[in-house]
């Protein structure tokens, strides 16, 4: 249990995010962690910024001060995003009401905060819905069934596991929530994970299996594509080194599994006439009366039938 303990540690996504320049700011709803400056009683300090009680109103202090309101453009300009969000979550992981904030936080490298919010899209519906059809329809048809086979049976896996174990996401404070798009699920493991390692690396076994494209470059591709996403899980503070680990780990194995049948596997999907009924009644008795994990109320087992 200590290498678990260890790679679930909030401290260990803490210190990643210092390191790409995401600083975390005072939570305006704890007053412990608030510095008040003397004349500014009821007001909360953010370096320059006083952020007026109860409101979302800021101005600014000491040297800074000009009388004069802080616009939305003024904080964005140095950082500081909207300080809270309308999503809700709860203590155990599903939405039950409360009100789910953004922590407080200013970004020092606005580029990097960028790049890994465009990493975070290759684990998102909406790249499912958008590149994955492009590819099956325009690219190769071949390419895209072996991969989506790989793909969905790890992300079913992945999306059980959320409500089975029901792990709570990384601790704020010590780590900067710059997410709440999924706020409702549970942590472990990353499903963006589980993604980001069976779609890039399957695609790569069969390119270089099908197509005279070096090794070397598909595996890369692939490994830099993995640890993009793999990395905005962390930069955003929505998973542990764990659940990311775990993530690749339900990918790997499904692979090792599949992959040496896959043949076999597309033939029958392509030529058998029982392949509809049977795989239409999998995906509805995995998704529904099978579905290995207790009602919880959260969007988990909406995914699960989705894929």
């Amino acid at each position: 249990m200590g290498i678990v303990n260890f790679l679930n540690s909030p401290q260990i996504v803490a210190k990643f995010q210092k390191i790409c320049g995401v600083e975390g700011l005072p939570d305006q709803m704890t007053a412990d962690e608030t510095d008040v400056t003397p004349g500014y009683m009821g007001e909360e300090q953010y370096e320059k910024y006083v952020k007026v009680r109860d409101t979302e109103n800021y101005v600014l202090h000491g040297r800074y001060k000009n009388n004069n309101s802080v616009k939305t453009n003024d904080l964005q300009k140095e950082g500081v995003p909207p300080f809270s969000s309308d999503d809700s979550d709860s203590e155990n992981g599903h939405s039950r009401g409360k009100l789910y904030k953004i922590t407080p936080h200013k970004i020092r490298h606005k580029w990097v905060y960028f790049w890994f919010k465009f990493a975070s899209f290759f684990g998102d519906e909406e790249f499912y819905l958008t590149c994955l059809p492009f590819l099956l329809w325009n690219v190769d048809t071949y390419l895209m069934r072996q991969t989506v086979i790989v793909w969905s049976i790890s992300m079913y896996i992945g999306s059980v596991m959320k409500d089975i174990f029901q792990w709570q996401r990384p601790a704020t404070p010590p780590v900067v929530r710059l997410d709440v798009d999924f706020a409702q699920e549970f942590s472990l493991p990353s499903t963006h994970a589980v993604a980001a390692s069976s779609i890039p690396f399957t695609m790569a076994i069969v390119i270089v299996d099908r197509y005279q494209v070096p090794a070397e470059v598909a595996f890369g591709v692939a490994t830099v594509w993995c640890l993009m996403t793999c990395g905005s899980r962390l930069y955003l503070g929505v998973h542990s080194l764990l659940d990311v680990v775990c993530g690749c780990l339900i990918s790997l194995m499904v692979a090792m599994v599949i992959l040496p049948f896959r043949i076999q596997i597309d033939w029958f999907i392509q030529t058998s006439p029982a392949s509809p009924i049977v795989l239409l009644a999998l995906c509805l008795a995995f998704s529904t009366i099978l579905y290995p994990a207790p009602e919880i109320g959260n969007n988990t087992r909406g995914d699960a039938l989705f894929i």
